[in-house]
């Protein structure tokens, strides 16, 4: 197993700069959609309920990096620069979040009238950017594809089942399970995918 994946080690992705970039951008427009969504009263009900936005967070912060570490020991997990991993999650999702927030607040008429144009539009930019990065790579996804695959679904699935079982032993709502589970899955494969192709983040090497 660990020979099979030293393979991947050896292989270069097809992405300039200036497609990182505009990845960049998409992804943080996203995220600045999400933003104008939310509201002061949001938070206000947290502070009133906040069971489940506890139990979301233990689950995705606390809970999803332990099994995702166990589960990448039996691989020999890739080294990372952690500092490098924070500044470009703070840049991609904080800033957009909170001028989303931001504006959100000061601007509610002029929110109402951009919110789903850019909601439309950065999900729209987002795929496209995915497609066009599949298409660039396409020969290496199809030749290497078998060596991931299969992690990638175990891993997203434990993250899924540890979301919505976690949630249940405290008796949240089935709407709440169900939110909790993808919040903690799947909702970070476009910040997975920003992490994957920014070059200051430097995959070292297999241990």
């Amino acid at each position: 197993m660990n020979n099979s994946l030293e393979i991947l080690d050896h292989v270069r992705l097809n992405f300039s700069p200036a497609g990182l970039f505009f990845l960049n951008i998409a992804l943080a427009f996203v995220m600045f959609g999400v933003a104008l969504d939310i509201k002061v009263d949001h938070f206000t009900n947290l502070i009133k309920k906040p069971k489940s936005a506890i139990i979301g967070f233990t689950s995705q912060t606390f809970l999803l990096p332990a099994f995702t570490f166990l589960l990448v020991i039996l691989i020999n997990p890739l080294e990372i620069d952690n500092y490098q991993m924070f500044e470009t999650v703070f840049i991609l999702l904080g800033i957009p979040v909170v001028t989303g927030l931001f504006i959100s607040r000061k601007f509610p008429l002029f929110t109402e009238k951009i919110k789903k144009p850019i909601n439309k539009g950065s999900l729209i930019f987002f795929i496209l950017m995915v497609v066009s990065m599949l298409a660039a790579n396409f020969s290496q996804f199809m030749a290497y594809i078998h060596l991931v695959f299969f992690f990638v679904l175990l891993q997203n699935g434990i993250a899924m089942m540890t979301g919505y079982f976690f949630s249940s032993l405290f008796k949240c709502s089935q709407q709440d399970r169900r939110t909790i589970a993808i919040e903690t899955g799947i909702h970070n494969s476009g910040l997975a995918l920003a992490l994957l192709f920014n070059p200051k983040i430097s995959l070292l090497k297999w241990n």
